[in-house]
């Protein structure tokens, strides 16, 4: 394994993945939870707003 690329299990930092996924929820209108157990898992739950069909996110922030 490479230990450059190895974080310990116990590191609490969320990391840029999730800032970077919480910032494009937020674009399109919706939210993120996440429960977590200690020595079960992590859920995320993300929910997002439902559109028209002829909607999007890019033309709406273009108006």
């Amino acid at each position: 394994m490479d230990k450059s690329r190895h974080r310990d299990a116990r590191s609490r930092s969320a990391g840029l993945g999730l800032a970077i996924t919480q910032e494009i929820i937020a674009v399109h209108g919706g939210r993120i939870s996440v429960q977590s157990e200690v020595g079960v898992g992590t859920r995320f739950i993300i929910w997002l707003p439902l559109l028209a069909h002829d909607q999007s996110t890019l033309i709406r922030r273009r108006l």
